[in-house]
């Protein structure tokens, strides 16, 4: 089965073309390896963490599907401390099976911008989600990148059963891209 193609739900022959074509497919039963509770060791590279000295935390992160969306979106919540605040973040994880590509939301208490991630058609591998966006810096890279757009790469690696890794790499204005946050996440249930 490829990416884009449906699974086979009892009665899906008898629905309407549009209806079919929004159910889940092998797309989202990849992301079946994400669910569950993870320990999560976190090293930001910003808001003061360098390359060779990053902030550590350690987070706890909720990976579940949404019942209410029939197998089409997880929920992803990670919470925790982050320099000595509390941290908090949500996003909506989906496969959008049309422009066979990955995309996520995510809102935390960091900055007040929802960031929207989007994976270009066909971007997903078998252990790899490349996913895109930008933001509005509210100043967590540095003073000079305030107010300006900033790119982010955002890749969730599956290493193994039970283990992935997330890391937003940042582009601001006229710098290169540079690793800003990696997550090592692993299954404790």
């Amino acid at each position: 089965m490829t990416e884009n193609e449906t699974l086979t739900v009892p009665g899906a022959d008898e629905l309407p073309a549009a209806v079919r074509n929004g159910l889940p497919s092998a797309g989202h039963r990849r992301l079946d390896a994400l669910v569950g509770v993870y320990d999560v060791e976190k090293f930001t590279y910003f808001l003061g963490g360098t390359p060779d000295n990053p902030i550590f935390s350690r987070l706890r992160c909720d990976i579940r599907w949404l019942d209410e969306t029939g197998g089409r979106f997880l929920n992803v919540e990670d919470s925790g401390l982050l320099l000595g605040q509390p941290y908090f973040r949500r996003g909506t994880l989906g496969y959008a099976t049309m422009d066979d590509r990955y995309e996520w939301i995510t809102i935390d208490n960091v900055t007040t911008a929802e960031m929207q991630f989007k994976g270009l058609p066909g971007s997903g591998s078998a252990d790899e989600i490349w996913m895109s966006g930008e933001f509005t810096d509210p100043g967590v890279l540095n003073p000079d990148s305030l107010g300006k757009r900033v790119g982010i790469r955002t890749l969730i690696k599956l290493e193994a059963p039970g283990r992935h890794v997330i890391e937003m790499h940042f582009t601001p204005p006229n710098e290169p891209e540079r690793l800003a946050d990696r997550m090592i996440c692993t299954r404790r249930d």
